[in-house]
């Protein structure tokens, strides 16, 4: 059954006209946390339900629902309801099925950092928690700067890895179908094949970038320039702007820094440099 017919069999649905999709480990949960303050923003709980991460959820839409519930104040006013599931940039058919069930009634806020910083603070934040094993050359480290090389060799290391119990999936198959979306480090961070997933399927209009380099810098800034967006009051200043949630903190290490000098060379030209992928990439799309 196609997700809106199971819809259209319920009733009381509430759905979110708001996704922050990632990508993970760029400032999504800052993002949210601030836009949980405004009194025309009804925000999720949890933060990520990763609800179109496992089609089995697409049965169950009063349980989704049921993560945009108001606690006091007055729902009339509320014009966003919203979700930062950041799997949603990363993970096969995501973009497909959240058209079938929100059609066109939806925005999108994606978060994009300097790839280089991104895949290395995931990996440390996954090794962190214990589901990594691996070191960080024996995750990060590939003779090939070819893009589509580059991209076979990890899905590759990550099976190999699976195998030899090396990183840790039991969790994430309980969440996700496509459970190892999160071990691919260096091919998340190839953002624009994904992007272009959003492009088929929704008007650009409706897709506001974000760079965490620019949020972190003007921080008042981005917040207005995403409350305009998506049309609700950009006079509101959230508190604790400048506070970092959910930050991984990256060990000073010669061995990592040492990793990250070899890491640079092997990736294909248009990962590694800033100017010719990330900000003219973002220029292009914003």
């Amino acid at each position: 059954m196609s997700i809106e017919k199971n819809w259209r069999k319920q009733k009381s649905i509430i759905l979110p006209n708001l996704i922050i999709g990632g990508a993970a480990k760029c400032g999504t949960t800052s993002i949210y946390a601030l836009l949980n303050q405004h009194p025309q923003c009804l925000m999720s709980n949890p933060k990520e339900p990763h609800f179109f991460s496992k089609k089995a959820n697409f049965k169950d839409l009063d349980s989704y629902s049921s993560f945009f519930q108001l606690e006091g104040g007055n729902r009339n006013q509320i014009k966003i309801m919203g979700e930062a599931s950041a799997s949603y940039l990363n993970i096969k058919d995501t973009a497909k099925d959240i058209r079938e069930l929100l059609k066109d009634n939806v925005k999108f806020i994606f978060i994009l950092r300097n790839p280089i910083e991104r895949t290395i603070s995931f990996y440390w934040h996954t090794y962190k928690k214990f589901y990594e094993k691996r070191l960080i050359n024996e995750v990060l480290i590939y003779k090939t700067t070819d893009r589509k090389k580059l991209i076979e060799l990890e899905e590759q290391a990550i099976k190999k890895a699976v195998d030899e119990k090396k990183i840790d999936v039991e969790i994430f198959k309980k969440i996700f179908d496509d459970y190892l979306w999160q071990f691919r480090y260096i091919t998340n961070s190839f953002y624009s094949m994904y992007i272009k997933e959003y492009f088929k399927y929704f008007d650009k209009k409706n897709i506001l970038f974000i760079l965490t380099e620019e949020f972190a810098s003007n921080p008042v800034s981005v917040i207005q320039k995403i409350e305009k967006f998506l049309n609700i009051d950009n006079n509101f200043i959230p508190k604790n702007m400048k506070k970092i949630y959910n930050k991984t903190v990256i060990p000073k290490s010669k061995f990592i820094d040492d990793t990250i000098k070899l890491l640079l060379p092997m990736l294909p030209k248009s990962f590694a440099s800033k100017d010719s992928f990330f900000y003219n990439f973002y220029r292009k799309v914003a």
